[in-house]
């Protein structure tokens, strides 16, 4: 999980959407305050030890239901444009 926060660091997500967490998942939204931040899209992003994977989820809030998941080992440039682009659809 370190090494996703440096990506987002070096990758530049870091300054355009705000974090929050909780002992599971990291959050991200484009809003820094509750509560808009669940009012409008989300991702969170998991990570299971056991199978040595990431799981992003993506959130659509005016709905309230999850759209998708994704699992990958590796989160990849073309999974940041995805969640910067999920983020961005209000």
């Amino acid at each position: 999980m370190l090494e996703l926060v440096k990506l987002f660091l070096t990758n530049g997500i870091s300054e355009l959407f705000f974090p929050s967490n909780s002992h599971a998942a990291l959050g991200l939204s484009k809003f820094a305050n509750y509560p808009l931040r669940t009012e409008h899209n989300m991702v969170f992003i998991s990570y299971d030890q056991d199978e040595d994977i990431f799981k992003i989820y993506f959130y659509r809030g005016k709905k309230n239901d999850w759209l998708f998941k994704k699992e990958t080992t590796v989160v990849e440039d073309k999974d940041i444009n995805r969640i910067k682009y999920w983020l961005n659809l209000i």
